[in-house]
């Protein structure tokens, strides 16, 4: 899909359960039935509350869709987003409407407004001001996310010192899913770089003890601990994990297990 207009022709064909306007078909009913069965439990909830009301008793996730309760009814949908951009479509099977938002800006709070804001309009439920209330939570997260931030970065200028010589961590380090990671002297530091992600690669900063983190000159990316296992004076194995507490989803840092090559 290229255009706005394309993006609305397929949400017809999601709602018309794959059924085309010629009367052919994309796909069959019973496939699109398939595709909106929950698969896995995303959460649970007590509910809606007047300061919740579209908190959902069950988020679940199906082929490519997620699954939930909204205000009563069945909402269907599925977001996206690359780097300087956010999206997401709704669908409402039950009064055979959708709608899709495209923002470019990867303003989260923007598209919970509009996507729940939109989606009570044509529920006729709207009332509720989720402009007011996204300010609120912005706030609040942006106060936990700068002091978060600052306690980072004292813990590093208080941390003790890495118990070997930087040299003794350059070198070749494999995640059997991954793949390699370099580790490299230069100038007076380190430098790390994840062979298949070319912007995640930068400064490695003594954080404390055998913990390091990175400084990924581009701020774009996500930066991580490294924490190394040493055995018989040397480190052997490390494992990582996301700086920021508001790290998004997708670096699964945490998941790698590097061992030296």
């Amino acid at each position: 899909c290229t255009t706005a207009t394309d993006w609305a022709k397929w949400i017809a064909v999601r709602l018309a359960m794959g059924a085309l306007p010629d009367g052919t078909r994309l796909f069959s009913e019973a496939t699109a039935r398939e595709m909106w069965r929950p698969n896995i439990i995303v959460g649970s909830s007590p509910g809606p509350t007047a300061e919740l009301p579209g908190r959902a008793i069950a988020s679940t996730y199906a082929m490519g869709f997620q699954v939930q309760d909204y205000r009563g009814e069945r909402l269907i949908s599925h977001g996206g987003g690359s780097p300087g951009g956010i999206s997401a479509t709704v669908l409402i099977p039950g009064r055979n409407v959708g709608f899709a938002v495209f923002s470019n800006a990867e303003e989260s709070f923007l598209l919970r407004t509009l996507r729940s804001g939109i989606a009570d309009i044509l529920m006729g439920k709207a009332g509720f001001d989720w402009i007011a209330d996204s300010k609120r939570l912005e706030a609040e997260g942006n106060a936990k996310s700068i002091a978060a931030a600052a306690e980072i970065d004292a813990k590093q200028a208080a941390g003790a010192p890495h118990p070997l010589t930087l040299g003794d961590y350059a070198g070749t380090w494999k995640d059997p899913w991954y793949g390699d990671i370099l580790i490299e002297r230069r100038g007076e530091g380190l430098w790390l770089s994840f062979s298949r992600s070319p912007a995640l690669q930068g400064p490695l900063e003594p954080y404390d003890g055998a913990t390091f983190r990175t400084r990924f000159p581009d701020r774009r990316e996500e930066d991580a601990f490294i924490t190394f296992a040493i055995v018989d004076g040397r480190p052997v194995t490390a494992t990582l994990k996301g700086v920021s507490p508001d790290i998004d989803f997708s670096y699964d840092y945490q998941n790698l297990r590097l061992t030296r090559t």
